[in-house]
């Protein structure tokens, strides 16, 4: 896991130098087409343009391909999750998101954001399904907190509980089953193989003139009943 140190200015509004005692981690995505390196340029853009519009927002971490970026340190206290005040109590990872894949994190990017959990967690002295103080997993996601806002953060970006089992095993230094949380290329081609397959068996039923749903043949004899119509 390659980490690149990229901190924002000490005493910008999205770093604004608190300090705090982390009980856990909060895993986002960022809704966005964006890298790490962008995401961080973002938090620390033009002081005068976050506090004139009040758009406060930043992590600890962000997650892409390329590694892990670190905004600032992990006992600093950054703008990610405002839900239940667990900006004072939880690391803020954000996950990056690129609309040229499925709607899953991509392999690489899944890979760092295990060996980063796995570090976390290690230095804390943690595991990510143990109960913090507040009675929460140590590992959550930003739709725990807050599922009306925030339904799909990560949602189905990110399979959860798979995440946490390679974290688990991370932390052993156990092998992992390397993106397992992930949709890789050939997931793709084998969802796309088995589409392929369906649709020349209900071709096949046309052709022969059987009914596409059961393929047995049509019963002439009975007239088609109109689903909506109760006999």
């Amino acid at each position: 896991m390659n980490i690149v140190n990229d901190p924002l200015p000490v005493g910008h509004p999205n770093r604004p130098g608190l300090h705090f005692q982390s009980e856990g981690v909060v895993i986002h995505r960022t809704g966005k087409d964006v890298g790490a390196k962008w995401l961080g340029d973002y938090f620390g853009r033009d002081p005068d343009s976050v506090t004139s519009t009040g758009r406060y927002g930043s992590s600890q971490y962000g997650v892409d391909d390329s590694g892990v970026y670190a905004y600032m340190e992990e006992t600093e206290i950054a703008w990610h999750c405002s839900a239940e005040g667990q900006n004072f109590y939880r690391i803020g990872v954000e996950t990056c998101q690129y609309f040229d894949e499925p709607p899953r994190i991509r392999p690489l990017t899944y890979e760092n954001l295990v060996a980063l959990g796995a570090v976390i967690c290690i230095n804390h002295g943690w595991t990510p399904r143990e109960l913090a103080p507040d009675g929460e997993p140590r590992f959550t996601r930003h739709q725990d907190w807050d599922p009306y806002n925030r339904p799909n953060d990560p949602g189905d970006f990110l399979r959860w509980d798979d995440y946490l089992d390679d974290v688990e095993l991370a932390i052993l230094g156990s092998p992992w089953k390397s993106r397992k949380g992930a949709i890789t290329v050939q997931d793709v081609l084998n969802k796309l193989d088995a589409l392929s397959q369906t649709i020349v068996v209900l071709l096949a039923r046309l052709q022969r003139g059987l009914d596409v749903e059961t393929g047995q043949p049509f019963d002439h004899s009975k007239p088609p009943i109109d689903p909506r119509i109760k006999t």
